[in-house]
């Protein structure tokens, strides 16, 4: 898991794989300080249950959706773009 992803859970909550892959892709995309993962984390078109903390960004709603569908945003690419 991505240094920059946390993950807010116990022994009594059952995670997804796929919620728990999502929420460290966003913690790897461009600009991100922080994810994390509440207890009610699980998968959607991006995650549901999270948190994240950004820096020099305004929502990372449209990176997080290429991201999530296409792999890493290139260098130079504008949310306008995707």
């Amino acid at each position: 898991m991505n240094d920059k992803a946390i993950l807010i859970t116990s022994d009594k909550c059952w995670m997804e794989h796929t919620a728990i892959t999502q929420l460290d892709n966003v913690a790897a995309l461009p600009g991100v300080v922080r994810a994390v993962g509440l207890p009610d984390l699980h998968a959607g078109r991006s995650p549901v249950g999270i948190a994240v903390e950004t820096k020099g960004l305004l929502p990372a709603s449209y990176r997080q959706r290429y991201w999530l569908r296409n792999g890493p945003v290139p260098n130079g690419l504008r949310p306008t773009q995707i």
